[in-house]
């Protein structure tokens, strides 16, 4: 819920106007926490506005970091696939175990 800025800042000189008017102390304290809490509450909201979020990358594991360098392709492998008709060849026939 939205609530804005110039009902808070209305909200807020009220509050100071009564503990302007009061003589008790007790009640001008909480008058003052009310402005506090109301000057909270437009602070916090700015902070919201800029940053809503941080932001922080997430920590991968090894086994994560390496499936994610396989599927953005910059993972090379030490063992390279050698060519298959070649190895075929070399060996004979592809039944012969």
């Amino acid at each position: 819920m939205f609530i804005s800025q110039d009902k808070i800042l209305k909200k807020i000189a009220n509050e100071l106007a009564l503990a302007q008017q009061t003589r008790d102390e007790q009640r001008m304290k909480e008058h003052v926490r009310a402005i506090k809490l109301l000057t909270d509450l437009i602070l916090d909201e700015e902070v919201h506005r800029i940053d809503p979020q941080p932001k922080t990358a997430p920590q991968l594991t090894t086994a994560e970091q390496l499936e994610l360098q396989k599927m953005m392709g910059s993972y090379e492998q030490s063992n390279k696939p050698k060519d298959i008709q070649k190895e075929y060849r070399n060996n004979g026939s592809l039944l012969d175990f």
